[in-house]
């Protein structure tokens, strides 16, 4: 039966043989990479080395610096474990429903043990110092603590004294040999600071995990951040409806647009460092990132240009890569639409090992989809469309390979690089005619620091970043083929240093200050463009109110101040701050607030645009916005003369001012209730926007662009720069140009890329969870809502604001994904379900609203009594718009009528994965 989702046999083989022939292919081009990273790589390892390895290995008997609020015991411990690098042993149940103490503040590991544990009814013993075990004091046991639990936690001390002795006799034996212990200095990366280690609590952060990701059905990261609610699909993999503002996305760019500010607005991480973009350099292409790889998904809902510097101006999305993964995991996974031919078949593989001093990890990633073809879907109108076998969703095929390589070198210094390849290739039908574009996308990025702890409080850090993307686009049409290649690439040396410098009554006061500098450059065929940005920047966090002064509800209050200075040499200088405040109440209930001020750099490649002078002759009619002169009597029938100018490179960034405000409540009386909300509102200027002579000449919104009648002086000059080196000039008067005088010319343009237009968007994100275990499984659920009061946009500065939202290829007010997982045993169930609310066309009709929804099945076989097959094994059965649902329909110019923006034409989609760890 047509679309039906094919045989097992039917698949496999060509989707290996693909596989096959992409591999064969990368390995050249990633030779050719690696020879543009590996040589500046290998200077930073020998420069760090050679500078730092001098430092004393030995450090004494110290205080340690801890920041844990209060918070489950369980988490609490962990982090201690953490920031004071031990062991920590203890049984889980025995901290079951138990909340610890908060500890800020310089202690000795056992004092800040005491002060964590106290009131809760548990001993910490120090079996060896760097050992800790966690057992229940006497007066706990005698008050009802079950025989079970009092025998694991001996059997846990037990474990742990044993333990103490195999580590006493390493370091003695190390002794022996004359070698020198070193220990692991583990990398903690957090989102939205530059300080180590240390949450920002003023910043507004959503996190996602793996498991997240795999429960949601996608096959990409790509796919997953389509659910997120505060992410616009102004760019994703779909084509997009031709009279949408974003036209067709024939280079199979995918990316974020948080609140729908625009794409380039949303910095795009990988472990904290930047990604060179794609294409013109608008963005960075998150379609080659590998899932296997990615631990979690930051998304920081907030300005933070002080932090990372340009672009971070609706937020930041952070992709946080494993890095203690052990053994091998193999996955395999296949998919497919129940109506139409698209399938999807995906194969990764992950392996890592760990030692006492370090570790490594590689990951790899195989996709391959076919496309789904506008014949496949009902409500396309195929009488307009002029290809019927236009791409709804282009065909695609991709790998990527991620490593990482962590070492402490010293007791104090360590080493940890990451490398990613990626290839992408897209192949797009179109809708207007027979043709067929097809996107090749080759990205590498190389990561590195080198950490040197220069005290127990403080961290020095030295980073060399490098990475390069390829775009080439080849259009194929009545047998001619055009062809057009773009390069970007960053590389980046920075130095930081963060820690904690001295003690409030709060607690420590800690900062962040570093400097850095970055090359980018932008290719077009022949054409380069480059320029330098040098930043300097600094942070601190400093707690005014803490445990050892805490107040009546103030419980703790912590005020945040960044600040970031960066020099461009094609535009300029910026200087932005940003200013955060938060404040506990108590121990359920806190509050939060920044204003930042952000900027986006103009692209490089608007440096490669030739300048463009040209003098033309026609109708005075074309002037419609505004009392078009009169006709030029030196000019036939009628005519005047038009002037237009052409300059993108003169641009200069554009600039934000951001204000958010926020709450969390976890209360006491429901363990595992946690409710979060935050304002927002973001006023954006000086936006880049490219606007053509015609909207100028006939919409009175760009009248700042258009001048009648203008200044003689201005002209003459422009008519004397017609010999000069570099310039573009176009001569269309029919006037010897030697004859050709200032009066002569009666219209004068601005066109092509301009500091335009800005945008005000504001709103409310909700983001409610609830976890329980009970003896019937483990129930949580979740809700993410947005809701936007305002989107207003205006063409340009002088024009008042219209409001866009709930418009047709705008954003929509609200939409939120609401889950609930159930997990029993070797099981679990997880539903999910998103809306989207109604809006309007231009003409005011009625645009339905969405709903779909998500289901996942997940079975972990194990146990004594399984197979070798499936013990370490996972079995997902995962269903995307289980109901089958149509996108809203919306009559298009070209026949698609869907909304490809704020809708996917994919409907309902099934697969089922495979993984099994060894």
């Amino acid at each position: 039966m047509r679309g039906a989702p094919p045989a097992l046999s039917t698949f496999l083989f060509p989707h290996w043989r693909k596989l096959v022939r992409r591999l064969s292919l990368t390995r050249a081009t990633t030779k050719r990479a690696a020879d543009r990273v590996c040589r500046p790589l290998l200077a930073l390892v020998c420069i760090g080395t050679g500078a730092l390895v001098w430092a004393d290995t030995e450090g004494p008997e110290r205080q340690i610096a801890f920041d844990i609020p209060q918070q489950e015991a369980d988490a609490a411990l962990t982090a201690f474990a953490e920031q004071a690098d031990l062991t920590l042993i203890f049984p889980p149940e025995l901290v079951e429903d138990i909340t610890a103490s908060q500890l800020i503040g310089s202690y000795t590991a056992e004092e800040g043990a005491a002060i964590l544990l106290a009131g809760t009814g548990l001993t910490p013993t120090f079996s060896n110092p760097v050992v800790l075990s966690i057992s229940a004091d006497s007066e706990s046991a005698n008050g009802g603590e079950s025989v079970e639990t009092k025998k694991r936690a001996g059997i846990m001390a037990a474990l742990a004294s044993v333990f103490a002795v195999g580590v006493n006799a390493q370091e003695s034996a190390g002794s022996n040999d004359g070698e020198q212990q070193t220990r692991t200095l583990v990398e903690i990366i957090v989102t939205g600071t530059n300080i180590r280690g240390l949450n920002n609590p003023t910043t507004p952060i959503l996190e996602f995990s793996r498991e997240d990701i795999e429960l949601s059905g996608a096959a990409t990261v790509g796919d997953f951040l389509r659910t997120v609610p505060q992410n616009f699909g102004s760019t994703t993999d779909n084509a997009f409806n031709s009279s949408s503002p974003f036209g067709e996305n024939v280079s199979g760019s995918t990316t974020v647009d948080l609140r729908g500010v625009g794409a380039g607005a949303t910095l795009i991480l990988l472990n904290g460092r930047r990604l060179a973009p794609t294409s013109r350099g608008l963005f960075a292409d998150v379609s080659t990132l590998p899932l296997g790889a990615i631990e979690r998904v930051d998304i920081l809902t907030d300005g933070a240009s002080t932090i990372y510097g340009s672009d971070a101006v609706a937020g930041v999305v952070n992709f946080v890569t494993a890095t203690n993964f052990e053994g091998i995991e193999a996955r395999a996974r296949y998919g497919a639409v129940t109506n139409g031919e698209l399938d999807e078949a995906q194969f990764g593989i992950t392996a890592g090992n760990n030692w006492d001093t370090g570790g490594v990890l590689v990951s790899a990633d195989y996709t391959d989809r076919e496309a789904l073809l506008a014949s496949d879907r009902g409500f396309v109108d195929q009488a307009v469309l002029a290809n019927p076998d236009a791409s709804l969703i282009p065909a695609s095929e991709a790998v990527s390979v991620y490593g990482a390589l962590n070492q402490s070198l010293t007791e104090r210094l360590s080493l940890n690089v990451d490398i990613l390849y990626g290839e992408r290739e897209l192949t797009t039908d179109s809708a207007f005619a027979v043709l067929t574009a097809r996107n090749t996308l080759e990205s590498i990025a190389v990561n590195s620091r080198l950490d040197y702890e220069l005290s127990e409080d403080v961290i020095i850090s030295l980073f060399y970043d490098y990475s390069e993307t390829d775009d080439i686009q080849t259009d194929s049409r009545d047998g001619f083929r055009t062809e057009a290649s773009r390069g970007n690439s960053i590389s980046t040396v920075e130095g930081l240093i963060s820690g904690r410098i001295f003690d409030l009554p709060g607690g420590p006061v800690s900062i962040a200050t570093g400097a850095l500098y970055r090359e980018e450059e932008n290719s077009a065929g022949s054409s380069t463009g480059s320029r330098e940005v040098t930043a300097l920047y600094g942070e601190a966090l400093i707690p005014l109110v803490g445990a050892s002064n805490s107040l009546p509800l103030v419980d703790r209050f912590e005020i945040s101040l960044s600040g970031r200075y960066e020099d461009y040499s094609d535009f300029g200088d910026t200087f932005n701050p940003k200013i955060g405040v938060f404040w506990a109440l108590n121990d359920q209930f806190s509050l939060r607030g920044s204003y930042s001020e952000s900027f986006r750099a103009p692209q490089l490649s608007n440096q490669i645009l030739d300048e463009q002078v040209l003098f033309f002759a026609s109708p005075a009619s074309l002037v419609t916005a505004t009392t078009p002169p009169e006709p030029n009597p030196r000019l036939p029938d009628g005519s005047i003369g038009y002037l237009l100018i052409n300059n993108g490179s003169e641009l200069s960034e554009e600039t934000a001012e951001i204000l958010t405000a926020g709450f969390e409540y976890s209360p006491r009386f429901s363990n595992g209730f946690r409710i979060e909300g935050t304002y927002f509102n973001i006023d954006y200027r000086d936006r880049i926007e490219f606007v053509d002579a015609l909207p100028i000449l006939q919409n009175e919104i760009y009248s700042d662009l258009l001048a009648i009648n203008p200044d003689l002086g201005f002209v003459a000059s422009q008519i004397a720069r017609q010999n000069e080196d570099g310039l573009r000039f176009d001569y269309f008067l029919p006037i010897p140009i030697e004859d050709i005088q200032p009066e002569d010319i009666s219209v004068l343009l601005f066109t092509g890329q301009q500091n335009l237009s800005k945008r005000q968007v504001e709103g409310l994100d909700l983001v409610v969870s609830y976890e329980r275990e009970s003896a019937t499984g483990n129930i949580s659920t979740s809700l993410n809502a947005t809701y936007l009061t305002d989107y207003k946009v205006a063409a340009t500065e002088s024009q008042p604001l219209s409001q866009e939202v709930d418009r047709l290829y705008r954003p929509i007010d609200l939409r939120l994904r609401g889950t609930v997982g159930w997990e029993y045993n070797a099981f679990t169930a997880f539903t999910a379900v998103n809306y989207s609310d109604s809006y309007e066309d231009f003409n005011e009709n009625k645009i339905d609203s969405l709903t779909t929804v998500d289901l996942s099945l997940v079975y972990r076989p194990g146990g004594e009594n399984q197979s070798w097959l499936l013990d370490n094994s996972q079995i997902s059965l995962n269903v995307q718009n289980l109901l089958d649902q149509e996108p809203p329909s919306v009559v298009t110019l070209e026949g698609y009528n869907f909304d490809a923006v704020n809708a996917t034409p994919l409907k309902r989609f099934i697969s089922l994965q495979v993984r099994k760890a060894f």
